[in-house]
């Protein structure tokens, strides 16, 4: 709302026109709320639905869980936004004693770290099994 020399004059106009933006800021920090409500409540249900879909094992005998050199992951963080968790593509897998796969070396954009593949949810990918041959070694 703009002001005019004759409000000026008159300060009902003026104090009037100031409830209208109170009234305005409140509209806007409700709606603000809201928004971030349906943020929280989408990353809360990402992480517990999709994030847990996509890292569904079988039991560790059978070591199908898709972590292979040249998967793209997500590292799980705690107390970290799911948003920030960092990405990373495995550059080797170190199997245990058994022969499972139990940690693998996860590189991101900013260091290589070694994590246990509890921590980690391999992404879809549409390449095949053959293909992880032609994945370019500068890519993230």
């Amino acid at each position: 709302m703009a002001l005019h020399s004759s409000q000026l004059t008159s300060l009902r106009r003026v104090v009037g026109g100031c409830s209208e933006i109170l009234q305005t800021t409140s509209q806007t920090c409700r709606s603000w709320q809201h928004i971030q409500k349906l943020k929280q409540h989408f990353w809360r249900r990402w992480h517990r639905e999709y994030l847990n879909e996509l890292n569904t094992r079988n039991k560790w005998s059978k070591g199908s869980h898709g972590i292979r050199e040249g998967t793209i992951v997500i590292l799980r963080e705690d107390n970290v936004p799911p948003m920030q968790w960092p990405l990373g593509r495995i550059i080797k897998v170190q199997p245990g004693a058994d022969g499972i796969i139990r940690t693998a070396t996860v590189r991101t954009a900013t260091s290589t770290l070694d994590r246990s593949i509890k921590r980690m949810v391999p992404l879809p990918s549409r390449s095949t099994p053959d293909d992880s041959e032609t994945i370019n070694s500068t890519e993230i």
